[in-house]
């Protein structure tokens, strides 16, 4: 949380006490946050994760399981 608080601070000029602010309601809204600022893609990249280790786990039960 230090290091998050410390960027926020250099970054944007606002006090420590703001900082505190703004990570709190990160952590409180963490899950509405990632949709609003891209939740689609992190949807579609979870999509796109899960099928790739399916085929990942199909093409090695087939090496496997020949007959």
């Amino acid at each position: 949380m230090e290091e998050i608080m410390q960027q926020l601070m250099a970054k944007t000029g606002i006090d420590e006490a703001t900082a505190t602010k703004v990570v709190d309601f990160l952590r409180e809204n963490w899950d509405d946050v990632a949709k609003w600022i891209g939740g689609e893609k992190l949807g579609d990249m979870k999509e796109n994760v899960t099928e790739a280790m399916g085929d990942v786990k199909d093409k090695i039960s087939g090496l496997f399981n020949k007959d």
